[in-house]
């Protein structure tokens, strides 16, 4: 199977964004962050699926899923003050697995 190459950039300017945001937040805080936007996430999907006969919100479903993902990094960071390179090989490893769970063409 081919190497997974994740560009550079993204996940090093979540983490500089991260480091400038000085209000004290805790893991914690991150962490309620992180469900509020995985629950307007949600939201997004149900309103998509036709479950919901809600409007989409402005962001809809990408924008709700780059929150998710902005937050759990900065979760990550917020914890375990991991470098982008860290992240990024934890991410492979992952992602790696995912593969070879899955039925890849």
């Amino acid at each position: 199977m081919e190497e997974i190459i994740i560009p550079k950039g993204i996940i090093g300017e979540i983490l500089r964004a991260g480091q400038m945001i000085q209000d004290n937040r805790h893991p914690t805080d991150v962490f309620l962050q992180l469900s509020e936007e995985a629950g307007e996430l949600a939201t997004e999907l149900s309103i998509y699926a036709g479950y919901s006969k809600k409007e989409p919100g402005p962001d809809k479903i990408p924008g709700e899923a780059a929150d998710v993902l902005i937050c759990a990094i900065d979760l990550v960071y917020k914890t375990y003050n991991l470098s982008e390179t860290e992240i990024e090989e934890i991410i492979r490893k992952k992602l790696q697995k995912w593969l070879n769970k899955s039925k890849v063409q």
